[in-house]
């Protein structure tokens, strides 16, 4: 692996392998990676870079997105977390379960409070989802076999071809109008098992502004990985 500057990228590294195609990456922290043949001219791998120059820079964005939340939103004395939208502050105090007052969130001082936070989140999203998806369920008639929830890394949530419906406890950080397109959107895969525009198409038509909405989560991407455990 080597350090390599570009005039349009700026820097990024550079790891030739025995493969065939030119291929590029970005980690968490927005660093560029170009994976070329061993044999392949620094001049096709710069062409390849400027083309894609775009889509780094998005990408990058991204990037520093989830690197700001990461960095605003802390969970200790007197940090902060987003909730549906807005923020509340934490506090740190001698009860024996979290528990929201006004816009402070009080977590026991006691143990992790990462794991305080992650088990109220939970909580919250079990009380709070569960009849929002019952209500999206009766106004499309498209009805979940099964709903759950989890805390996944890369997404909000699922529908299986069983019907069975996943939400990330994450989406309790999100904006009310997000979390409903959420919603709507796992329900629209019990008939599209797919992204297709029929799929887009068949969500803009129960939740009319959803193209719009969808765009949001790029921006809160970040709130996926808020209160991971270390």
């Amino acid at each position: 692996m080597t350090d390599v500057k570009n005039a349009v990228i700026g820097s990024y590294r550079l790891v030739r392998t025995n493969r065939r195609t030119l291929s590029i990456s970005l980690d968490r922290d927005g660093v560029v990676t170009a994976h070329a043949p061993l044999k392949m001219p620094q001049w096709q791998i710069e062409r390849f870079l400027a083309e894609k120059s775009g889509w780094i820079e998005q990408k990058r964005k991204v990037a520093q997105s989830r690197q700001d939340q990461s960095l605003r939103y802390q969970v200790r004395q007197g940090g902060r977390l987003p909730y549906l939208g807005g923020e509340i502050q934490i506090a740190l105090c001698s009860g024996k379960k979290p528990e929201l007052s006004g816009q402070t969130l009080y977590l026991p001082n006691q143990g992790d409070p990462v794991k305080h936070a992650l088990k109220w989140f939970r909580a919250q999203a079990e009380a709070q989802l569960t009849p929002l998806v019952q209500q999206w369920a009766q106004r499309t008639n498209i009805h979940p076999t099964r709903l759950s929830f989890g805390h996944a890394e890369t997404r909000w949530g699922s529908m299986n071809s069983k019907g069975e419906m996943r939400l990330n406890i994450a989406l309790m950080h999100c904006p009310p109008a997000y979390i409903h397109y959420v919603v709507v959107h796992e329900l629209v895969h019990r008939l599209h098992m797919n992204h297709s525009p029929a799929f887009h198409a068949c969500v803009e038509r129960f939740y009319p502004g959803a193209t719009k909405i969808r765009q949001q989560g790029k921006a809160l991407a970040g709130y996926l990985r808020l209160l991971r455990e270390k």
